[in-house]
């Protein structure tokens, strides 16, 4: 440990080396399902009662190659689709802006390329495979639609040094990664600076298997999902 301490490259390829890479699309199928049904509603309809209306921002905070941000892009998509075929739902859907970042450049050129073997697309439906990805034979790879690409900044950052890559997000993906990988006081502190980043009522989502620090009673848990927290008016 000494050793690695002392040597700031050999630290950063170890924390590489432990985070998590491999993932598929809509990974935890009823997660999806339920921000679908509740969740995306929800913030949506906060966002619309807003005096300053802006873009729906979303940050994908750990995304490895990408998978999680473009899951929620065809989500969003998805979801569009069947409000506008709601005759009783009035107004557009305000604009997607998706923040994807990660302390590993290979993975993100990776997503940047969004290019996945089949194992990646399993939990996705056929139709929707056919729908927005495009399969290249002789390399059996599938890749994304482009006009998916159009609202996801891809970028190099480290949650424990870095600020997050903008401010009022409503969704903030946080999913094995700082919660597995990290201890206190850096966790808490990061954690503190994510939070700060959100909007009042905004949604962080943790991995199936961790949980925020009791510490951060600011933070209630959904009703809908243990995998999801939202921001409270105030700290308490």
């Amino acid at each position: 440990m000494e050793i690695i301490s002392s040597d700031q490259e050999m630290e950063t390829a170890c924390k590489r080396r432990l985070a998590v890479s491999i993932s598929c699309f809509f990974r935890d199928r009823e997660l999806w399902e339920i921000l679908r049904d509740k969740t995306l509603p929800n913030l949506i309809a906060t966002v619309r009662n807003e005096e300053n209306k802006g873009p729906f921002k979303v940050w994908s905070c750990g995304c490895a190659r990408g998978e999680e941000a473009y899951s929620f892009r065809i989500l969003w998509e998805e979801f569009k689709i069947v409000r506008e075929s709601c005759k009783n739902e009035n107004g557009h859907l305000p604009v997607p802006e998706l923040w994807a970042t990660d302390l590993n450049p290979t993975y993100l050129e990776m997503a940047r390329e969004g290019a996945y073997e089949h194992r990646s697309l399993k939990e996705l439906p056929s139709n929707l495979v056919e729908k927005y990805f495009r399969k290249v034979s002789r390399k059996n790879r599938y890749f994304i639609e482009p006009g998916l690409k159009e609202s996801v900044s891809f970028r190099k950052h480290n949650i424990i040094e870095d600020p997050p890559p903008s401010e009022n997000f409503s969704i903030v993906f946080l999913r094995n990664n700082l919660l597995t990988y990290y201890r206190s006081p850096e966790k808490e502190n990061a954690l503190t600076r994510i939070v700060d980043s959100m909007k009042t009522g905004a949604s962080i989502i943790v991995g199936a298997h961790e949980n925020l620090p009791e510490s951060f009673n600011f933070m209630a848990p959904s009703s809908h999902s243990a995998w999801i927290y939202y921001k409270r008016a105030s700290k308490s």
